[in-house]
């Protein structure tokens, strides 16, 4: 096994996301081949690790949050189950730990109790193409529940530079992120790299492991058992979800047909992975974020492959897709604001069809 050493002190990388970088799949061949990492002198901890093969209770240790469950270990019995297994390296991951940025003394914390151990603490980032996140999040964010619509959800990420999902606010400038877990664990400590999402699991996964020092010839090596890829949603997809949240709000079943409806006018077009942003929405993002990607890229040697610039082809693809799920939104936002809701949708959906 190929370890990047330096002296002869006992690693554990803390695996901290961001969320949507393909934490997931990562997670779940850590787990599903923790028996053979063993053997290559890695330990991923069981302690605080749950049924999803992350160890997203520590996390929720960290933040004293309602959902953390003190029956499967948290930090302190995780680093622990690394210190006594005698091995070389030592893995955690879970990506809510990336929300701790703005939480020095959690972040000392882990460095201290890391330390305390005897084993020498990394911190391993992966950040993605600002445009992509915005995407991914709102998908995400559609799938438990939430009516905002796209073009204001956009709005909200371009005014105030934050994903705010729920009760959590996280910036998508990924350099504060970064500077945070820096000033914690000293830069030295950190690795950062650049997340892009070419639909195949196994280059994330062998990336990850040259990342920490494993070497991609384990993962060429192992099966890939219980890998979990999450699967780009199509448009129909959010559509459907939106259409049934919202006939849930307003108590009025037969609203969540109307996706489908929709639908029939373009059935190849929503059959694409969702992405409604036009070029221009690209754009606006791109500038937006330029700074962030800049810093990333000179100062901690991210590739500068991961912030490509939307080629006229990529945009073109979708944007099929794109009219027919901004005339879902229109329709929705009516239903909404003949509700009750905000009367400022009409004219972002106007501005962005």
């Amino acid at each position: 096994m190929h370890l990047d050493r330096q002296g002869d002190a006992r690693r554990c990388f803390v695996h901290v996301g961001a969320p949507k970088t393909g934490t997931t799949a990562v997670q779940a061949f850590f787990a599903s081949n923790d028996t053979e990492l063993a053997r290559e002198s890695v330990c991923y901890p069981r302690a605080a690790r749950g049924l999803d093969g992350a160890h997203h209770n520590i996390a929720s240790q960290l933040r004293a949050a309602a959902r953390y469950e003190p029956s499967i270990g948290g930090l302190e019995e995780a680093i622990q189950e690394i210190a006594r297994s005698g091995s070389r390296l030592g893995v955690i991951s879970a990506e809510g730990l990336s929300l701790l940025y703005d939480r020095p003394e959690a972040l000392a914390r882990i460095r201290d109790v890391v330390v305390g151990a005897g084993l020498s603490p990394r911190i391993l980032i992966y950040v993605r193409r600002h445009a992509d996140y915005v995407v991914s999040t709102y998908a995400e964010a559609v799938k438990f529940g939430r009516l905002e619509s796209f073009p204001r959800y956009l709005e909200g990420v371009l005014d105030s530079g934050a994903i705010r999902l729920g009760t959590w606010s996280f910036p998508l400038a990924f350099e504060p992120i970064v500077r945070a877990f820096a000033d914690a664990f000293g830069a030295d400590a950190l690795v950062v790299r650049g997340f892009v999402d070419r639909h195949d699991p196994a280059a994330l996964l062998e990336d990850v492991l040259d990342a920490v020092g494993i070497g991609r010839a384990f993962a060429q090596r192992v099966v890939y058992r219980a890998v979990r890829e999450n699967v780009r949603n199509t448009t129909i997809e959010v559509m459907r979800t939106l259409w049934a949240s919202t006939a849930s709000q307003l108590n009025r079943p037969l609203l969540a047909s109307v996706a489908d409806e929709i639908a029939a006018r373009d059935p190849d077009g929503v059959r694409l992975p969702f992405d409604p942003l036009s070029p221009a929405d690209r754009e606006r993002i791109a500038a937006r974020f330029a700074d962030d990607a800049q810093a990333l890229t000179q100062s901690w040697h991210v590739d500068g492959a991961t912030f490509p610039r939307s080629s006229a082809v990529e945009c073109e693809n979708q944007d099929a897709a794109r009219r027919v799920f901004m005339e879902s939104e229109r329709q929705r936002a009516g239903l909404l604001d003949a509700a009750g809701g905000d009367q400022t949708l009409p004219e972002l959906l106007r501005r962005h069809l």
